[in-house]
């Protein structure tokens, strides 16, 4: 399985509440759900694919965390 590379182009950090919101389609109606603590998923209303994501106390996770519980996405290209 090849990573999905995520890119500063698809994300917002939100510094003063330490979350980073990945966008990957924004106009989709969408559902969240909490698959790991503080990780949220957000998925298509219509047909279930990922739309998003919001990674709560980004900061503070380590990569390797997050290559663990989400191991489709790839991070490395976020520079905050």
């Amino acid at each position: 399985m090849i990573p999905v590379r995520i890119t500063n182009k698809q994300v917002k950090y939100d510094q003063d509440h330490d979350i980073l919101h990945v966008f990957f389609y924004p106009e989709e109606l969408s559902v969240d759900d909490e698959d790991y603590p503080g990780i949220v998923i957000r998925r298509s209303i219509k047909d279930d694919r990922v739309t998003g994501i919001m990674i709560m106390d980004y900061s503070r996770r380590s990569k390797d965390l997050l290559r663990t519980v989400l191991p489709r996405y790839d991070f490395k290209e976020i520079y905050l």
